[in-house]
């Protein structure tokens, strides 16, 4: 299959093109988070707020897998991923 001389042109120009089109991206962003004053943004809020903190109930698991069955702490840990999975 032979391309047309066009079509090679356009790849060309268009390949070289995206090595030049850099943005111009600042060093640092802020994101102020969502609009408490609105209706949407406090759902938003109560959204997320439902979201556990996975990696801090991850290592409770982890812990409680790791320790014996009969240990008192283990009753703690188990209080702990209930407490962070109800939010």
């Amino acid at each position: 299959m032979k391309l047309s001389p066009i079509l090679l042109l356009l790849f060309f120009i268009f390949s070289s093109l995206g090595t030049f089109a850099l943005a111009d991206l600042p060093s640092w962003s802020h994101d102020a988070g969502p609009c408490l004053e609105s209706d949407l943004g406090l759902e938003l809020v109560d959204l997320t707020a439902t979201i556990p903190n996975m990696p801090e109930v991850s290592t409770a698991w982890a812990f409680k897998q790791k320790t014996d069955l009969k240990d008192n702490s283990l009753i703690e840990v188990e209080i702990l991923i209930k407490k962070l999975l109800q939010g």
